[in-house]
């Protein structure tokens, strides 16, 4: 609606914590832990050697089985600062003007699965230490099959590893910056009252979509400076700034002796966005993950207030 002040202006410092959860990593947890475990030693002929940590802590040696509700956690906290200007030179004009600075960034993660890799660290070592394959043969008996610790260190090491690095860092794929401008021009006389016309425009900064790969040691659930493959925080790659947005125009009026309010409009949608595609996301290797940009979109309606 139109506004009551002609300036007004508003400052807001946001501080927010919250507690997010990774149901990917447990699960990858449990299915190297499980079952790539059980698999090799069936095919050692060693079954009665398996062991795991059940839902109380205590060791079983029945396949592991995800506790109902069991889930990894991490902690994100939210913190920045918003402006917003409410401006009126006069009764036909009406503009909102806001610019947001917004800094998230992550800890604590996934302590659940720290203190499950530091209990089982001994029993997975064991098996790293003789060789131990995927199809049960070791170093004894090599294969070409796969060790265990390369299974276990592309597997669900890489996947702790890229879940635990980033903590105390800002979060990727948010834009640290974005601002937004609504404008709008109504006729309050004359023989186009009734029309009015605007635009609403959204800025984001350049967010990080991705990072390049480096090598670092695992030391972690039975690994000993194992050179695993993890992102580089330090070759970030980011997106361009983005511009969106669109424009309206609508005309209202009443008509049927001032019975019926009409109204037409039309809207036009993402008029000053890139279109085609674009990049969302970065593999490690620099390969880019494309999707649509929205197309251009116009809506026209009608409508009748009895």
């Amino acid at each position: 609606g139109a506004l009551t002040v002609p300036l007004g202006v508003k400052v807001t410092i946001n501080a927010d914590g919250s507690r997010s959860f990774d149901w990917e990593g447990t699960q990858v947890l449990t299915s190297v832990s499980g079952a790539t475990y059980v698999n090799a030693l069936i095919n050692a002929g060693r079954q009665g050697e398996w062991a795991t940590v059940g839902a109380n802590g205590a060791t079983v040696t029945t396949p592991y089985a995800l506790p109902n509700g069991a889930i990894a956690t991490s902690s994100a906290v939210s913190k920045g600062y918003a402006l917003e200007v409410y401006f009126r030179p006069d009764r036909n004009w009406d503009f909102v003007a806001s610019l947001d600075q917004t800094e998230a960034r992550v800890s604590g993660i996934a302590p659940e699965l720290t203190d499950f890799f530091a209990t089982r660290a001994a029993y997975y070592k064991k098996y790293f230490d003789e060789g131990l394959r995927t199809d049960g043969t070791n170093s004894r008996n090599p294969s070409t099959a796969q060790l265990l610790v390369d299974t276990f260190a592309s597997g669900v090491g890489a996947s702790y590893a890229a879940d635990v690095l980033p903590e105390g860092n800002a979060r990727a794929g948010l834009s640290p910056y974005t601002a937004k401008l609504i404008g709008r021009y109504s006729v309050s006389e004359g023989r186009l009252k009734g029309l009015s016309l605007g635009t609403s425009l959204r800025w984001e900064s350049g967010k990080v979509i991705g990072y390049g790969q480096t090598t670092k040691a695992f030391n972690f659930g039975g690994l000993q400076n194992y050179p695993g493959q993890v992102s580089d925080l330090s070759r970030e790659y980011k997106t361009g700034s983005v511009i969106a947005g669109g424009t309206f125009i609508t005309y209202s009026r009443r008509i049927l002796g001032n019975k019926v309010r009409w109204k037409v409009q039309l809207n036009a949608q993402d008029l000053f966005s890139e279109q085609g595609l674009r990049r969302v996301a970065v593999n490690g290797d620099g390969s880019p993950v494309w999707a649509l940009n929205p197309p251009r979109a116009y809506e026209l309606s009608n409508s009748f207030d009895f």
